[in-house]
């Protein structure tokens, strides 16, 4: 049983863990406590994957206040993901047919889940009504986005996506914003995807094809890239795009803004399952991650894998079991899992969740 910060502190250490890349430096221990830190951390390590492309944006770069902001929960969430990857079950180390391994998955996909804040926090009223008038398109406009593929909605159809992301810039709304998961999960293919066309450019070798070139990378790395890969960077942005869509919040959508989509059919026992590995850690993690509620949590938390079957438990005060009991068993309402109270391990609360 190890403490949150224990946890991290030994995953950081252990780059085979939770690097696809290797050689990479050290991954310093206040990447989780520190905004200056962390922000650097993440902008480091898609620069070293040859990935810089996806902070070259003039509106991420004038509201980076609000990335840096998140940036110490991203971080973490990177880290907790690594350990319920673990816990879970999930093969985190094996690689396919394009040389990549789930690890790379969860770097594009974590690391980047809450960069959409930028636009969230800091939206213009202008792009609201945008939304509300051409849905997705929108986004080509304001943010300059031109690589938009169906691909990318795999969790929720295109569709869905599209209803859930007008709802919520809708002006009847309490508090209307661009949502930061979906535009964000946008933003990182079409970057991705713009970094691509950047890298053919530059390939070493003139007679490679898109099929498969390499770029350099500093004075003694070369980077491997591949149109085979869009289906990666897919993958990843889906689950971006999924993992701030509530079902609760869509199914009262769809009887809310009924005339938006009449034809529009939603499942309201639709949950996010293990066979969604990337999607379902990638809710999961930032889910239970602990520093949106308070910094002090690392130490109060413990968690431990539960041999022979795939899930968690999580040790806790009862003080702090009480404040968050609640939210950790509505999780249940939209991922398929059983969270059950398990009694006590001397005077800390257990929880246990697992898959189901």
């Amino acid at each position: 049983m190890q403490t949150l910060e224990q946890c991290y502190s030994e995953i950081s250490t252990d780059q085979t863990r939770w690097s696809y890349y290797e050689n990479y430096k050290s991954l310093n221990r206040l990447a989780w406590h520190c905004k200056k830190v962390a922000y650097e951390f993440i902008q480091d390590f898609f620069a070293f994957a040859g990935k810089s492309k996806v902070f070259d944006d003039m509106y991420l770069s004038r509201n980076e206040s609000y990335i840096k902001d998140r940036a110490p929960h991203i971080v973490s969430t990177f880290l907790l993901g690594i350990k319920l990857s673990e816990c879970f079950g999930l093969d985190i180390h094996t690689r396919n047919d394009h040389n990549m391994d789930f690890k790379y998955y969860w770097f594009l996909a974590c690391l980047y889940h809450d960069i959409g804040y930028s636009y969230e926090k800091k939206d213009i009223e202008h792009w609201k009504h945008l939304i509300n008038s051409n849905g997705l398109d929108a986004v080509k406009e304001f943010a300059n986005v031109d690589f938009m593929p169906d691909q990318i909605f795999r969790t929720y159809t295109r569709e869905t996506v599209e209803f859930y992301f007008r709802c919520r810039a809708n002006q009847l709304e309490k508090e209307p914003v661009i949502d930061h998961g979906i535009i964000g999960g946008i933003l990182l293919y079409d970057k991705l995807r713009k970094q691509f066309d950047e890298s053919f450019e530059h390939r070493i070798n003139r007679a490679h094809t898109e099929d498969s070139f390499f770029i350099r990378q500093g004075r003694s790395r070369r980077l491997h890239s591949s149109r085979q890969h869009f289906e990666d960077y897919a993958r990843a942005a889906d689950a971006i795009i999924a993992h701030n869509i509530w079902r609760d919040t869509l199914v009262e959508y769809s009887k809310k803004y009924f005339n938006i989509n009449p034809f529009l059919e939603v499942d309201p026992n639709c949950r996010i399952g293990l066979d969604n590995e990337l999607c379902f850690l990638l809710s999961m993690s930032d889910s239970l991650e602990p520093i949106k509620k308070s910094y002090g949590l690392f130490l109060d938390i413990e968690i431990e894998n539960i041999p022979g079957v795939k899930g968690v438990k999580l040790l806790t005060d009862e003080q702090l079991f009480q404040r968050y009991w609640s939210e950790i068993k509505k999780l249940e309402d939209w991922m398929v899992i059983d969270v059950q109270k398990d009694g006590f391990i001397g005077t800390k609360r257990v929880v246990t969740i697992t898959a189901n």
